[in-house]
């Protein structure tokens, strides 16, 4: 590496260092110019002509590489807008909700009617046990509880505090 690459390239490390950034720099020899080592007094930017922002830094170090001349000065300070759609990626596993099966599976005579993506319609044997006792049971709670004819058909209007001897409950997920 050339010496006005390894200057400007000890210019950003200095930068970095001086934002709030650290480096494990074990095992590594410092071959930073005097005035550059992170352990030197603070240097006045400002002051120094030589490695202003406003200068690019191939112009103020004549032995800098060629790809340091060649340096896109055009850049801008801000990114264009991201325009790309968003990605449709699933939520992490911690917080995918548990099927139907592995929340109430253990609820007595459990038979499962529906399940969508936020609720579990069941059948259950609830011994006079309300739906909203049996969801809390099994960490839910109570969207909907009817009584039954045969084990997933309605009957009648829905209510999550009938103590019923079996019932269909609606859970959330």
């Amino acid at each position: 590496m050339g010496g006005g690459s390894q200057r400007a390239l000890w210019v950003l490390v200095y930068a970095l260092a001086a934002s709030g950034c650290t480096f494990d720099t074990s095992g590594v020899p410092s071959t930073a110019p005097a005035d550059l080592r992170l352990d030197a007094p603070a240097v006045d930017w400002a002051a120094r002509p030589d490695l202003s922002s406003e200068q690019p830094v191939a112009d103020s170090h004549p032995t800098a590489d060629a790809d340091m001349m060649a340096q896109d000065t055009t850049r801008s300070d801000t990114l264009p807008a991201d325009t790309s759609p968003p990605l449709d990626m699933p939520p992490p596993p911690d917080t995918v909700p548990p099927t139907c099966d592995a929340r109430y599976g253990q609820a007595q005579q459990y038979v499962l009617c529906v399940e969508t993506s936020t609720s579990c319609e069941f059948f259950v044997k609830s011994g006079g046990d309300t739906c909203t006792t049996i969801c809390a049971s099994f960490g839910g709670s109570c969207l909907g509880g009817y009584d039954n004819s045969g084990s997933c058909t309605h009957v009648g209007s829905s209510n999550c505090n009938k103590s019923l001897s079996g019932q269909i409950c609606i859970c959330s997920k």
